[in-house]
């Protein structure tokens, strides 16, 4: 993913990358999974072992 870092001398668009926050969340994703209270509640509520992606 990158973010807007501004524009060069030629107006051209600066790309920032920034992976930090999907490594965060792939980290917390990993916690929630390993949790079986966590993981009975998502389950009750018709979601998936992959739950972020919106499947019901």
């Amino acid at each position: 993913m990158y973010l807007h870092g501004g524009y060069d001398e030629d107006g051209d668009v600066v790309p920032v990358e920034n992976l930090g926050p999907h490594d965060e969340l792939e980290d917390a994703i990993r916690a929630v999974e390993a949790d079986e209270a966590a993981m009975s509640i998502l389950a009750a509520q018709g979601r998936g072992s992959r739950w972020w992606i919106g499947t019901n």
